[in-house]
């Protein structure tokens, strides 16, 4: 029954992140989102690394982790999204994020040696850009210079947060993700 719970709740926060960065940005700056965003979760995230007992590794490797982290991931690829929101639709902003999947395919199959893009994966790839393709071919949207740049940093933004995500992939296989990602969202917050 957690499983289902959990579930539903990922659908929900990730089924309104968008529209709630598109409220949010009609009058709050971008980086003002972020931190206030970031600020709630680690109002919730560091209790619960002090309840649990859990170290913070401060070694040199781990701080390298965290910077590519809260600044690619954290900063830089959510700045992206909340700044080309004020020119596109949230919908459209999230349907650009569907094309996470190619970027870290890609990213994976030059950075780590044992994640070489195979039939089964260039399948998938394939299969996820059909379904955007077929997504945004329904779509009646006017394309101006402003939406084309708007779509232009969500995708740069895509980049950056896959990039990230196969960095974390290669070099932070062992690290607790609940650390990694409070310290993440304290460097990208700040």
């Amino acid at each position: 029954m957690l499983k289902y719970f959990q579930f539903f709740l990922l659908c929900l926060i990730w089924g309104t992140t968008y529209a709630a960065i598109k409220i949010g940005s009609d009058s709050t700056p971008p980086m003002v989102g972020l931190a206030i965003r970031y600020g709630i979760a680690l109002l919730v995230l560091f209790p619960i690394i002090r309840i649990t007992g859990r170290k913070i590794p401060v070694d040199r490797a781990s701080v390298k982790l965290y910077l590519v982290a809260g600044v690619f991931n954290m900063a830089l690829s959510y700045l992206c999204t909340y700044w080309a929101m004020n020119f596109i639709p949230s919908s459209l902003s999230s349907i650009l994020w569907a094309t996470f999947p190619l970027f870290n395919g890609i990213l994976a199959h030059m950075m780590i040696p044992s994640e070489h893009l195979n039939v089964r994966r260039l399948t998938s790839i394939i299969i996820s850009m059909i379904g955007v393709i077929l997504i945004l071919s329904d779509q009646k949207l006017v394309f101006n210079t402003q939406v084309l740049i708007g779509c232009i940093v969500v995708l740069l933004g895509v980049l950056i947060g896959a990039y990230s995500n196969i960095y974390i992939k290669r070099f932070g296989d062992n690290y607790d993700p609940l650390i990694l990602t409070a310290v993440s969202l304290l460097i990208g917050g700040c």
